[in-house]
Parts: structure tokens; sequence; C-alpha cells
């Protein structure tokens, strides 16, 4: 949700998560590092590169963003994306009170790059947007293309 700032071509963090029993997976503060264990701190880097802003029905700014997970924590791009950037992930009612257009979470995996774990080769996978995303972009005004790699062609 929001408005990334047009100076945010990549923008890169490196932030550690923590969860507890009594708590959801949040980012911790340098202060809090100390009352942790080194088991319940996890280190993530995360890059989002914006692609689009698109404007709703409503009125609202959205960013369309392209998110590249290095370290693959639970809950990592929506707890960095809400509370570290500020732009929660449309509909995501856990980091995010606001309630949205959307009835799940917009977040797609569109290309996935893993090594196979027994034979060493590394494998990608592509899948297609979701019908409901597609029909969230196509109602959506493209205001500013941030990307080459934004085509609103494809929604």
């Amino acid at each position: 949700e929001g408005e990334f700032k047009p100076d945010e071509a990549v923008l890169q963090v490196d932030v550690p998560l923590a969860r507890t029993d009594t708590e959801r997976m949040r980012i911790i503060t340098p202060e809090e590092k100390d009352t942790l264990t080194d088991e319940e701190i996890k280190d993530s880097l995360t890059f989002f590169h914006p692609l689009a802003i698109l404007t709703n029905q409503t009125g609202e700014k959205r960013t369309l963003v392209e998110i590249q997970i290095v370290t693959g924590r639970t809950h990592q791009i929506r707890v960095v994306a809400a509370d570290d950037l500020g732009h929660p992930v449309i509909g995501d009612y856990m980091y995010n009170a606001q309630r949205s257009e959307a009835k799940r979470q917009m977040l797609h995996a569109l290309k996935l790059t893993f090594t196979h774990p027994t034979n060493g080769e590394e494998m990608t996978v592509q899948a297609p947007l979701a019908n409901d995303f597609k029909r969230m972009l196509s109602g959506m005004t493209w205001e500013q293309i941030l990307s080459e790699d934004a085509d609103p062609q494809e929604t």
C-alpha cells in the first residue's frame, strides 16, 4: 500500500527479525538484542524494486513492487514492508489493520529459484498471476511506470 518515492529505485533492507511465544514476527531494535537468544534472532535481507505507481478506484496510491528475499524468513516480506518501509502488503490484516479492496494478501511468487536438495541443480519454477490479482491491477490506473519490468498489458 502507498506510494514509494521516485528516488527509491531498489531498496535493500537488512534487519534482524524475531518472534517469541507471545508475539508475531517483528523487527527488533538494537536494544532488544540483549534480551533475546541467538536462536530467536533471525537476520533478514530483502530487496524491494518498485515497478509502477497505481491509483485504485478510491484514489489511494499503490505501488507494484518486485521483491527478492535472500534469507527467506517467516513473514519476512510482510513484516519488513509494513514495519520498516511503512508500505504494508494489500490485504495483509496481520501487519496492517487497515481494510483494503483485497480479500487476501496481494503477494505472488512469479518466479522461485532454488538449489535442488538432493542433486544440487539450480531449479526455477514460474507461475502466472492469479485471476483476482489480475482483476485488481486492471481496475487501477497506472500513474507512473518506474521500471521497464512493469507491463500493464500483462494484467
